[in-house]
């Protein structure tokens, strides 16, 4: 981050291109991890009809609803979670987002360094508003103006989980289903802890959040995990052998 300051002379902009350093570091683990869940999704479409006609048939009887769907995941050999590679990615994140949590604590360098318009200081909340007075928030705290980049980061937090949950095998079992909407709420009360924290921080987030939904949509569409492209035709032994 020093380095990029020297010469962009903007600690903001050095947090943006640490940030995109980052993320190119961890690509091809996002690659692997994009291709782990594509190969699931293709697992999970290959049995959805019969778990289908489970659900149909035993819809009346949860207990032996799962029985069986656990049994036809076994035989097909379909985890019942995404692969370990599919959550290597967040994992490898975990670290870097509690070392730059711990950095912003005691990096003097960000004191009193302006990013942009109303962003003066990045190691402090950016308070486009300052109140008048103060009041007493849960999870928040003591609330003296308006922070308008945690807001923006919870916003980003929260598209990146819909737009990941999309690309992701949509589960088949409710506990699963309610598992991925919980992710989403604990996204919203972890941004709110981090209201009143510094802009650098939040700076940090927002970047690391753009960069995930554009591997999730832009990138995943026009260069597609080798396992999730679709072949456009097949050799002649294979071509004859599908249709025997």
């Amino acid at each position: 981050m020093k380095l990029f300051a020297g010469f962009t002379h903007n600690w903001g902009v050095a947090i943006i291109l640490f940030t995109l350093c980052i993320r190119l570091a961890l690509f091809p683990f996002t690659r692997r991890s994009q291709a782990a869940m594509a190969e699931l999704g293709k697992k999970q479409a290959a049995i959805k009809p019969q778990i289908d006609e489970l659900t149909k048939r035993y819809k009346d009887n949860p207990k032996k609803l799962n029985e069986e769907r656990f049994r036809i995941y076994r035989e097909n050999k379909v985890p019942l979670a995404p692969p370990l590679m599919g959550c290597l990615p967040l994992f490898l994140n975990i670290p870097i987002f509690v070392g730059f949590f711990s950095a912003l604590r005691t990096l003097y360098d960000l004191r009193q360094e302006p990013f942009f318009l109303w962003v003066k200081d990045l190691s402090r909340p950016d308070e486009l508003i300052a109140f008048s007075g103060s009041f007493h928030l849960p999870l928040v705290g003591e609330v003296k103006g308006l922070n308008v980049l945690p807001l923006i980061m919870m916003s980003m937090w929260v598209i990146t989980q819909i737009v990941m949950q999309r690309n992701m095998p949509r589960p088949s079992d409710p506990q699963q289903a309610q598992v991925q909407k919980f992710a989403m709420v604990l996204s919203t009360v972890f941004g709110l802890t981090l209201y009143n924290y510094a802009s650098g921080l939040s700076l940090y987030a927002i970047t690391s959040s753009t960069i995930t939904v554009l591997e999730q949509t832009v990138i995943r569409k026009y260069f597609p995990p080798a396992t999730a492209r679709t072949p456009t035709s097949a050799p002649p032994g294979i071509a004859v052998a599908a249709r025997a």
